[in-house]
């Protein structure tokens, strides 16, 4: 039995080193990623998949105005290979520090807490923070006091600075985190939320595909003071990424000041007046 424990305990010793010389290697192997993608042409996107800031097309390439943003700013630095890896939208984060991809596209905020795990772009574009409601607002929710004075069911996406707000302020067996797109349009449907936290056109999304008549407000307070209403959103790079920031944020202002820029926009059913 001894040595049976023994052997137990340094098999177990021996994978927690190899995992941890894996994740060590993954997290500080940053200092070259600018170089790297200099040297191969091939840059690497972090996505999560929600319309209409990143998504599938028909042919399942991925687009959104997120993904062709940052598809033009790579253009503009030269890159043309685009590699994409698609995480849930709360480890977006933890893979870009892990060094799985070199930059995160995707619709976020940067808030001080995220701020602490990465280093974020120049704003590309601001949204309105807004609640989702049922048609006529029958809980006549129009602040986010008011969702916290109601009984209201409230869903909110996971890993979005609403949930951390939420968690601390709405109580459990009332609160709702959906996984990614489609959940939050099937909780709706099934009858099991009564407003959704969330930005604009991820609201205008979620009304189109959903078969429950809904109305979309804006608040009349907001859950962070320090965060302007319209809230910009930005890209973010893993933390000690100074140079692929620097060049990143260049090119990025180039391409916001673009026509071609605009005329993306509107595709994707914003406008220059979305502009930062």
């Amino acid at each position: 039995m001894k040595k049976h424990g023994l052997l137990v305990f340094w098999i177990l010793t021996f994978v927690g080193i190899v995992l941890l010389s894996f994740i060590s290697g993954r997290m500080f192997n940053h200092q070259c990623n600018s170089e790297i993608i200099r040297k191969t042409g091939v840059i690497r996107f972090g996505i999560s998949l929600r319309p209409p800031f990143s998504y599938l097309a028909s042919d399942s390439t991925p687009t959104g105005v997120s993904v062709e943003t940052a598809r033009m700013v790579a253009e503009r630095l030269g890159i043309k290979k685009h590699e994409f890896q698609t995480r849930s939208f709360d480890s977006l984060l933890d893979w870009l520090n892990l060094n799985d991809f070199d930059v995160m596209v995707e619709v976020m905020f940067a808030t001080p807490e995220r701020a602490d795990k990465a280093d974020f772009s120049i704003p590309y574009l601001k949204l309105v923070t807004s609640l989702l409601v049922k048609k006529g607002n029958p809980l006549n929710l129009r602040s986010y006091a008011d969702v916290v004075r109601s009984n209201a069911r409230v869903m909110v996406f996971k890993g979005s600075f609403q949930e951390k707000w939420a968690t601390e302020k709405i109580p459990a067996n009332r609160l709702l985190k959906c996984l990614n797109f489609e959940h939050s349009v099937l909780a709706f449907e099934r009858g099991e939320v009564d407003v959704y936290l969330t930005a604009g056109p991820a609201g205008q999304e979620t009304i189109k595909k959903t078969s429950t008549p809904l109305d979309q407000v804006v608040p009349t307070d907001r859950i962070y003071p320090a965060l302007p209403q319209p809230t910009p959103i930005c890209f973010a790079v893993a933390k000690g990424q100074q140079q692929l920031l620097e060049q990143w944020n260049r090119a990025l202002h180039q391409v916001i000041k673009s026509p071609e820029y605009s005329a993306m926009l509107i595709k994707y059913g914003f406008s220059p007046q979305d502009l930062p």
